[in-house]
């Protein structure tokens, strides 16, 4: 009996050691346990068993944009949010095509008055009649920009100031008509002859081209013009060819009319131009007038029509 009590023994005591061996030598279920460091532990699950880790910030790329420049050829363009946005609603609008809108402008010319200030001759546009009549706010706006730009070339021409006539447009200044001018530059001569200005317009320039120049030899080349019936351009519409501030020194203008395409034009609305060029001088044949003080218009905005023919012929 005491024998069975002591093999009974020693088999627990044996049972027991193998059980504490077999748990120290155990792995870790615990990972903090298991590495020489912490480790974040902090991980949610969704209710899809989709692990969300932290998502860093999002970095942004900036596209670095150079100024896109508006083309306006002739008139010079720059870039500007304001012509712009004046081209696009111009070009855009189904409403009006080119035609329709010198057609409109033609039809605003019972809206325009000349006075005289001081012996200053200026233009006055009703434009708040325009509108209630049924013109177009972008109609009239540009209207009013082509009577800003012929006052303004008036009043230059009796201020003494130079070549304003030929001298380039401001496009800040006048963002509509500098695009008018533009798209009046990329139009077709109309063939037609009917109800067209015989002095000319805006789709059928008078001439269509620069007019050819013959050249002369001569002692005194400022005499012989003289002698031509020329006579020294005025300042303010000299330069065209060098916009120097005695420009009116070799630029010379006789006045005359035309017997053209589409009728006969009163002098002295056109004229021919002198230039003297060293030891010899040139005359160009009939072109508009850029004399525009001295004479009586043939129609209301025949001032920014001169002004455009100069910039693109």
């Amino acid at each position: 009996m005491k024998m069975k009590m002591v093999v009974m023994a020693f088999m627990i005591i044996t049972a027991g050691m193998f059980a504490f061996t077999q748990t120290r030598n155990t792995p870790s279920c615990d990972l903090r346990d298991a590495v020489a460091e912490d480790f974040n532990t902090d991980i949610r699950v969704t209710e899809s068993d989709n692990v969300n880790f932290p998502v860093p910030p999002s970095v942004v790329v900036v596209e670095k944009k150079e100024p896109t420049a508006v083309d306006f050829n002739s008139t010079q363009g720059v870039s500007s949010s304001a012509t712009r946005k004046v081209k696009r609603r111009l070009e855009q609008n189904p409403v009006v095509s080119f035609y329709e809108l010198t057609q409109k402008l033609s039809n605003l010319g019972t809206y325009v008055y000349i006075v005289s200030d001081n012996g200053i001759r200026r233009q006055i546009f009703d434009a708040q009649t325009a509108l209630k009549n049924g013109f177009s706010e972008d109609t009239v706006l540009l209207a009013q920009e082509m009577i800003d730009c012929s006052n303004e070339m008036l009043k230059a021409a009796t201020a003494g100031a130079k070549s304003i006539t030929n001298s380039p447009l401001d496009v800040e200044k006048y963002p509509k008509l500098a695009v008018f001018f533009n798209l009046a530059s990329q139009q077709q001569t109309n063939k037609s002859t009917n109800t067209i200005e015989p002095c000319g317009d805006w789709e059928h320039p008078v001439p269509n081209s620069r007019p050819p120049a013959t050249y002369y030899t001569a002692g005194d080349s400022e005499q012989a013009l003289i002698g031509k019936e020329f006579h020294h351009t005025a300042g303010y519409a000299c330069g065209e060819y060098d916009a120097s501030p005695n420009c009116t020194e070799y630029d010379f203008t006789r006045g005359r009319g035309i017997s053209g395409p589409y009728g006969d034009c009163a002098a002295p609305r056109f004229r021919d131009h002198g230039v003297i060029e060293r030891r010899r001088y040139s005359i160009h044949g009939a072109e508009p007038n850029p004399e525009i003080a001295s004479y009586l218009w043939p129609y209301w905005n025949w001032g920014p029509y001169v002004k455009w023919w100069h910039s693109k012929f």
